[in-house]
This record gives structure tokens, C-alpha cells and sequence, in this order.
């Protein structure tokens, strides 16, 4: 899920999408040129960001950052990329029940 301030006067805007991440690097979201969440990632030029793993033990991570910068185009989308400068994780493993 992504989340980006929206225009004035409206609650932020919280979207999901399709993201690539690879440890120690970049996270790359994909989206349609021209959308609302695209010209207001563009505008403010940074979003929030919180992926979560609901399969076996609940874990996530949050994370915010200025856009870096839009990579090109990739067939009907566009890739913007993000360098997190916080992020926010949780594992939820030492309460969960686990199996005898």
C-alpha cells in the first residue's frame, strides 16, 4: 500500500500497487501514467509505503522517502523509485502460537 498527501482540504491518498525490492537496494512501484496516485506521487514527490506478509507469521514494513526518480517506461507503466529514508518493521513471530 502506498500513501501520498492528496490535494488540499482531502485526507491523504492510500492505494495499493505493485512494488520490486531487492535487499540493500532501491524499492521500484509500478503504476499507469497519468493517474491520480501518479500526479500526486509527482506533486509531492515523496510517498509512505507498508508491504505486509499475512501468510504463516503476520510481519511488515513501512517505510517513507522522496521519490528518487521515474524509471523510464515499461510497456503501459511507469517505475518510480524510491530510497527509503525510514523505515518501520515489525515481526510478529514471538506471539504467535507455534506449532508442538
Amino acid at each position: 500500500m502506498l500513501s501520498f498527501a492528496a490535494e488540499p482540504g482531502r485526507a491523504p491518498l492510500t492505494t495499493p500497487i505493485w512494488d520490486r525490492y531487492e535487499p540493500g537496494g532501491d524499492v521500484v512501484v509500478m503504476t499507469s501514467p497519468g493517474l491520480r496516485k501518479t500526479r500526486l506521487i509527482e506533486a509531492a514527490g515523496r510517498f509512505a509505503l507498508c508491504v505486509q506478509q499475512q501468510d504463516g507469521v503476520y510481519k511488515y514494513v513501512s517505510g517513507e522517502a522522496y521519490t528518487d526518480a521515474t524509471d523510464g517506461t515499461h510497456g503501459d507503466n511507469i517505475a518510480i523509485v524510491m530510497r527509503p529514508e525510514r523505515w518501520n518493521t515489525s515481526d510478529f513471530s514471538d506471539v504467535t502460537e507455534q506449532p508442538a
